[in-house]
């Protein structure tokens, strides 16, 4: 009878934790709503480099999220347009997004498949997504006494931005360089998920194509002490690049590559490889004109 007792009390407290502490912080189920709440047909889709890095407007909006495996990123563009029959997909394709973690991380693309909302009569208790989390859950809350936007749910967001830069802008150059080096090699492409990751990508353009929806695949820029690791002892990015420039030709796709685009500005970048405010305004409006004027072109 004891021991019912404490499944009752757990679960009811359980609950209780998910709906006041979790939910209201929990970017991902946002990002969810966002998805099935937004009228645009125009929208920019990847990781926290699109989540970070790209600017909505009155023409796109930003579907971007941290950590998103690149099988999600295919389900969720393949999900959106579904039912779409014109608009502009804009989706990054950086080279650690063909590294294993990308090609087969985290498969979340069921949730973007049926509605974002949350009835207040289903229980979280039992949801897919919470329930493997609920020990970090308690954890976290016992410690902190609150719960709050961090790792665990997210990487980062949008708002912590000024707090992020300036850690990062505090370290010294051995430290940075240390971090940046750990990154790029986190980070690395890896050839054997190749076919994997083409595979992905070529569902996604042809069913596109069926639906007369115009895609732009872009690779996001990093800072200039990235590209300075990688280019004394790192080729698999730019070979990883070149790999896929040839696969965009072939499939007569539009490709921009601004990979390089700040190589003289780590003032644009909030660390190794993320934009800031100021690197995310200026890129947004050059990919959108880029996509944009190709898509133009394309159709006179």
């Amino acid at each position: 009878m004891a021991f019912v007792l404490v499944l009752i009390v757990f679960f009811v407290t359980s609950e209780y934790l998910i709906r006041t502490q979790v939910e209201p912080n929990d970017s991902l189920k946002k990002n969810v709503a966002l998805f099935f709440d937004t009228v645009s047909n125009n929208a920019a889709f990847g990781d926290s480099h699109v989540a970070l890095g790209f600017n909505s407007d009155n023409r796109f909006i930003n579907l971007g999220y941290p950590g998103e495996s690149l099988r999600t990123t295919s389900q969720k563009v393949l999900a959106f347009y579904s039912k779409k029959q014109h608009g502009i997909a804009i989706i990054q394709v950086d080279p650690h997004v063909f590294s294993g973690r990308r090609v087969r991380g985290t498969d979340l693309g069921k949730l973007y498949l049926a509605s974002g909302e949350y009835k207040w009569y289903w229980l979280r208790f039992f949801d897919d997504y919470y329930r493997p989390k609920l020990f970090k859950y308690w954890e976290k809350y016992i410690k902190n006494g609150r719960l709050r936007s961090d790792r665990i749910f997210y990487m980062y967001g949008q708002e912590e931005f000024p707090t992020k830069e300036q850690k990062w802008h505090k370290l010294s150059n051995k430290s940075r360089t240390r971090m940046v080096q750990k990154r790029v090699k986190y980070n690395s492409p890896q050839a054997h998920y190749f076919g994997e990751a083409f595979g992905l990508l070529n569902g996604v353009v042809e069913r596109l194509r069926s639906n007369h929806i115009d895609v732009c695949f872009v690779t996001y820029p990093v800072s200039p002490e990235f590209l300075n690791i990688i280019d004394s002892r790192n080729n698999d990015y730019y070979s990883t690049i070149a790999k896929f420039k040839k696969w965009a030709d072939s499939q007569h796709v539009t490709y921009f590559n601004y990979f390089r685009m700040f190589d003289n500005h780590k003032n644009y970048f909030a660390d190794a490889d993320h934009l800031n405010m100021q690197g995310s305004s200026i890129f947004t409006k050059r990919v959108i004109k880029d996509c944009m004027d190709n898509i133009h072109r394309n159709h006179i």
